[in-house]
């Protein structure tokens, strides 16, 4: 399952940890959610691998320090996004997959609060009343094997929104992507929905394809013989139809 976080943030503290060939950066993190100095807390964790020397010293195009994931500097404002999972006391635990450094000081952060992109199964089917569509939605993302914890999200919606015909049609144990402005209210965390679709289970399969490629019959026996890689493949395909 997928829930991912984007959020522009201010880093408080940084400690980090040499492991093999990454170093380990944990600490915390805010961002601005409102203009009564309302703030989220992030508790960060930043995988940066540890770069040679010597093969950068020979790499000056503009884009090298693009390549690698950017170590995170306290007291600095940064656009983030990666994998996270809500804690009982509101702060956000996020294993950081991208970061760019913003030129932004720290007194004109700008109040914005976090993007989340769920990919999760409905508990029940939506809800309406007189604030609009509510519909509880599990999601199971992983972070590490510390943090593999399911947790229930609240999608909110307005009853003449755009979405109130899908929202009508979702039923327990659908499975739905959804985009949304995440909001924590007393330790209970809620989404207002921007985006909304339903994940097919069923496969179709398109016949109408047309290959330019593809050998005739009396050609199949003139072909190349399949790699290593394809008779791999098709081993593990024949050992899983016969379980």
């Amino acid at each position: 399952m997928i829930a991912n976080v984007t959020a522009i943030v201010y880093v408080l503290s940084v400690s980090e940890e040499n492991l093999n060939n990454v170093v380990l950066q944990k600490g915390t993190a805010i961002s601005r959610i409102d203009s009564d100095d309302g703030f989220q807390i992030y508790k960060y964790f930043n995988y940066v691998p540890i770069r040679d020397v010597s093969h950068d010293s020979d790499d000056t195009s503009p884009d090298a320090d693009t390549e690698i994931v950017q170590p995170l500097n306290e007291e600095a404002v940064y656009l983030i996004s990666g994998k996270f999972s809500p804690n009982q006391d509101s702060s956000l635990n996020v294993m950081v997959t991208t970061s760019i450094c913003l030129p932004i000081d720290k007194e004109d952060i700008p109040i914005c609060q976090p993007i989340v992109h769920l990919l999760g199964k409905t508990l029940n089917n939506a809800e309406l009343s007189e604030t609009g569509y509510n519909l509880n939605v599990q999601v199971k993302p992983y972070l590490s094997k510390d943090y593999f914890n399911p947790f229930t999200i609240a999608l909110t919606h307005p009853s003449n929104g755009r979405f109130h015909n899908a929202l009508t049609k979702a039923k327990k144990n659908s499975t739905i992507h959804t985009t949304g402005i995440l909001f924590s209210i007393k330790n209970n965390f809620y989404c207002e929905i921007m985006e909304f679709q339903f994940i097919a289970t069923k496969q179709e399969a398109n016949t109408n394809v047309v290959v330019p490629w593809k050998l005739e019959d009396t050609e199949k026996s003139t072909s190349q013989p399949k790699s290593t890689l394809e008779k791999r493949i098709a081993l593990i395909q024949q050992n899983q139809s016969t379980q």
